[in-house]
């Protein structure tokens, strides 16, 4: 046996999307995705939720509807892409290869040990609320000097506004030679939007915990810089858990607007807290204050009384 093989049988359910009510113990099947597109291993792709939005915090997933599947194209391939959001809404789509599968070993034509080629180095911008056929977008987005392709450190949203992306290993073993297409890398790079380089707003103070009644008022101080108009400004304040990342899922992530207001006097803002545990899980959270897609620093909170669930003896 040589160091690539490896049992190569795959699932055949890769194109299936099931709902699983945990309280009912039932199963929704939804429709199947279209055009034949599988999205497990080997054939990575990945899905997401869309920001949970007022009135109504409908989850909606990036991928499909329960009025079926809405079919866009992306600007280019992408197998093992990443998906994280942004506090305005948008979702970052970055990493991966324009050809191939994911893993290694598992294909005749290997670039080194790896499955794939064509590293996309340029992410985009998904923007939800665009009208559909304009949602994509790399319009004035960095490019990555690190392929970021198998093994890739999930790209990562830091609380400062930037995204964070670390090394990549697409060999079976570490291996920094040259003379590999992608050999192991050891770099860390940030991609960092514009918003990094202007005037923000700041939020100043907030609770440690925030331990209220659902859709209760929280009030923090902030700062806003002189030069950010309010007057028809859209004031957003989210409140997000990039949840945890493995082959192109990051699991658990959300990001819920809540309904906000800066006073008058340009001092506070008060946001109500989500309407139950099912919008926003409790548990670590960052909130961030958004004004026209000028973005503030995130800042750390726990929701809930930070207590461990009970448990069953």
């Amino acid at each position: 046996m040589n160091k690539c093989s490896r049992d190569s049988r795959r699932f055949a359910s890769s194109n299936l999307l099931i709902i699983y009510d945990i309280e009912a113990d039932t199963e929704t099947i939804l429709p199947e995705i279209p055009n034949g597109t599988r999205v497990s291993n080997p054939r990575d792709g990945s899905a997401i939720l869309l920001p949970f939005s007022l009135p109504d915090f409908i989850p909606e997933v990036f991928a499909g509807t329960a009025q079926g599947w809405v079919v866009e194209h992306m600007l280019e391939p992408r197998v093992m892409p990443e998906r994280v959001h942004l506090s305005n809404g948008q979702i970052l789509i970055a990493s991966g290869a324009g050809t191939g599968f994911a893993a290694t070993c598992q294909v005749g034509d290997l670039i080194g040990d790896l499955d794939a080629d064509h590293a996309v180095r340029t992410p985009s911008l998904y923007t939800p609320a665009a009208p559909l056929g304009r949602r994509f977008s790399n319009v004035g987005l960095p490019t990555l000097d690190v392929a970021p392709v198998y093994h890739l450190t999930p790209i990562t949203l830091l609380p400062q506004g930037n995204f964070l992306v670390a090394d990549s290993n697409p060999n079976s073993n570490f291996t920094a030679d040259p003379s590999l297409k992608f050999p192991s890398e050891l770099r860390v790079e940030t991609l960092d939007p514009s918003l990094m380089f202007v005037d923000r707003p700041r939020i100043l103070a907030t609770p440690a915990k925030i331990h209220s009644t659902p859709g209760s008022p929280v009030t923090v101080p902030i700062s806003l810089p002189p030069a950010l108009s309010l007057p028809g400004a859209r004031v957003q304040a989210s409140l997000m858990d990039l949840g945890f990342s493995s082959h192109a899922f990051h699991s658990s992530a959300r990001l819920v607007f809540m309904d906000a207001t800066i006073s008058a006097d340009r001092r506070s803002l008060t946001f109500l807290t989500p309407p139950n545990g099912r919008v926003y899980l409790p548990g670590p959270a960052t909130i961030v204050l958004t004004i026209d897609d000028v973005t503030s620093e995130g800042v750390w909170v726990i929701m809930g009384s930070g207590n461990s669930p009970p448990t069953l003896e």
